[in-house]
């Protein structure tokens, strides 16, 4: 009992000097840090492009705050996109020479959702893979929810759920 008391004043304690420290007149980087502790972070993107595709480094930043930008709503949800581009000898539609985007998510204790689209334009391929993606992820999160708005048995993972038909 002694040991658990202590454990609880030194815990206390140590709260006590980070507001300290982070609300302090004295500390230069309280801003930073306040801005720090209360901003929340983006989605990890990762953009792969094979040697067709041109744009480097622009293009990552471009996809990345797209992605963060139209994906914005699930940013609890999904934890990493991962673009994919390449070039296409043959569009299925037209025969012309593409571009074909594939967007993969990772979302929190899910299986990973993989969309694709095709198109002449990178970024039009790249719009509709983001919206093909959205949709795929709200039906996901639909998948999590019953009827009724109640958490479903699929986004157990434990086993620690009771089920309502048993005796309790």
């Amino acid at each position: 009992e002694t040991g658990v008391r202590l454990a609880v004043q030194a815990a206390r304690m140590a709260l006590r000097w980070i507001r300290q420290f982070i609300n302090g007149p004295d500390n230069p980087a309280a801003p930073v840090v306040r801005l720090l502790a209360t901003r929340r972070i983006c989605m990890q993107v990762q953009v792969h492009a094979d040697d067709s595709i041109q744009g480097g480094e622009s293009l990552a930043q471009w996809a990345q705050e797209e992605i963060n930008a139209k994906l914005a709503r699930f940013k609890d949800y999904v934890v990493r996109v991962e673009v994919f581009l390449t070039g296409v000898d043959a569009l299925k539609t037209s025969g012309a020479p593409g571009k074909r985007c594939v967007l993969e998510t990772r979302a929190n204790g899910r299986p990973p959702i993989a969309v694709n689209a095709e198109a002449e334009k990178v970024k039009d391929a790249f719009n509709a893979a983001i919206e093909k993606l959205k949709r795929a992820v709200e039906t996901d999160l639909g998948k999590l929810k019953d009827k009724n708005g109640r958490e479903s048995v699929r986004g157990v993972e434990d086993g620690t759920e009771v089920d309502a038909a048993s005796p309790a």
